[in-house]
């Protein structure tokens, strides 16, 4: 839905982060992954001392031009992922 607003906008040449407005965590992540492809399998790994814990885009452009809500996260998830 994100995606195809700011095609219709015809948004060229400029960078806009695409998100939710909801920080979600990798586990978060992979939990929707596994609710369309059940075989799906991850393995956890020792994080290293210099891995990034935590990044949150900033979506402010995106807010200025689209309206965002929960079913833009879930489309998007079921577009990507079928």
């Amino acid at each position: 839905d994100i995606l195809f607003q700011l095609i219709d906008q015809q948004v060229t040449n400029e960078v806009i982060n695409v998100g939710s407005g909801v920080l979600l965590s990798v586990n978060k992540i992979l939990e929707m992954i596994k609710q369309h492809y059940p075989s799906f399998e991850w393995h956890y790994q020792t994080a290293n001392a210099n891995d990034v814990k935590r990044v949150e885009l900033d979506i402010t452009k995106l807010k200025k031009r689209c309206v965002i809500s929960q079913n833009n996260i879930d489309n998007f998830c079921k577009y990507v992922l079928k």
